[in-house]
């Protein structure tokens, strides 16, 4: 699986984005979340930290597993 993430700057709430040649897809899925610009550095809220607390027992250490296991592939 190809796999994009980018920081593109909106105006008059709009984005406009174009696909690198080599990405071959016939669909893709678009997630949009704001960031904060706060001394010129980019930031994005950790929704998985947010989760903290609110499951627990085998689905929190697969969640963890899972979690792991992509960052790794990264």
């Amino acid at each position: 699986m190809n796999a994009i993430s980018d920081f593109i700057d909106v105006k008059e709430h709009t984005i406009t984005y174009s696909l690198p040649p080599d990405f071959d897809a016939k669909r893709v899925q678009i997630i949009i979340l704001p960031i904060d610009e706060e001394n010129g550095t980019l930031t994005k809220k950790n929704r998985i930290r947010g989760l903290r607390k609110s499951i627990s027992g085998k689905e929190a250490e697969r969640l963890e597993a899972h979690v792991k296991e992509i960052r790794e592939e990264w």
